[in-house]
C-alpha cells in the first residue's frame, strides 16, 4: 500500500485493525489448479502460469488428424505407423481463466463461431473434401475460441486435441486422456 493510504487509514481510526479479505473476491486460479491436481491419476501434472492451468500427461503420446491420415501399409504395425506418421507430443489440456463473460459477449462470440462452422459445413458438402478445407476451418475457429466452462467469477477457454478431429495413440492413452478431461470438467459448469 502507498504511505498516504496507510496514513489516511490510521487517521480515520483504523490503525492496528486487521482487515479481512474481501469475501466477494474471486478465488485465485491457483486454487482451481490445486483442486484439479488432487484428482489426477499418476503420470499427470498441473502447471500454472498467470491465468492458465495446464494439465499435462507425463508420458508422450502420438497425435494424428483423421483428415490427414494416410492409408496404413500392409507390412507396418499400428505402432510403427503412428511413430512414423504421427506427431509425438506431451498431451495437454489448457484452461485459460478470464473474468466471467457477460451474456452479451458470450452471445457475440457464439454467433461468430456459428458463422465459421456454417461456412465450413457448406464447403464440406462440396466434394471432394480436402485437407485445406479443414485447415482453413481450424484457422478461422482459432480466431474465436470457445469458452466451454464457467464458475461464478470466471469463463474458462479450453485448448486440447479434440477427439472428433485428432486420434491419440496408444489407444489406452486416448481413453485415459478422455477420462482426465471428464474429471477436469467436473470442477466447472458447462456453457450450453
Amino acid at each position: 500500500m502507498r504511505p498516504f493510504f496507510l496514513l489516511s487509514l490510521a487517521s480515520a481510526g483504523f490503525a492496528g485493525c486487521v482487515f479481512e479479505k474481501n469475501q466477494n473476491a474471486a478465488p485465485p486460479v491457483s486454487q482451481f489448479a490445486e483442486e484439479i491436481k488432487m484428482e489426477l491419476p499418476r503420470g499427470w501434472s498441473v502447471l500454472l502460469t498467470n491465468n492458465v492451468v495446464v494439465v499435462q500427461k507425463a508420458k508422450p503420446v502420438y497425435l494424428m488428424g483423421y483428415v490427414s491420415r494416410r492409408g496404413m501399409f500392409p507390412d507396418m504395425t499400428e505402432d510403427e505407423y503412428f511413430k512414423q506418421f504421427g506427431s509425438e507430443v506431451q498431451y495437454e489440456i489448457r484452461l485459460k481463466f478470464v473474468p466471467r463473460l457477460s451474456d452479451r459477449a458470450l452471445s457475440r462470440l457464439k454467433s461468430k463461431q456459428k458463422a465459421v462452422r456454417k461456412n465450413f459445413d457448406k464447403k464440406e458438402k462440396m466434394l471432394p473434401v480436402n485437407k485445406s478445407v479443414y485447415d482453413e476451418e481450424l484457422m478461422q475457429s482459432a480466431k474465436y475460441p470457445r469458452a466451454l466452462f464457467y464458475t461464478q467469477d470466471y469463463s474458462i477457454f479450453v485448448e486440447r486435441p479434440w477427439p472428433t478431429a485428432i486420434e491419440v495413440y496408444p489407444h489406452d492413452a486416448a481413453s485415459e486422456c478422455e477420462a482426465v478431461f471428464s474429471r477436469v470438467k467436473s470442477f466447472f459448469n458447462e456453457y450450453p
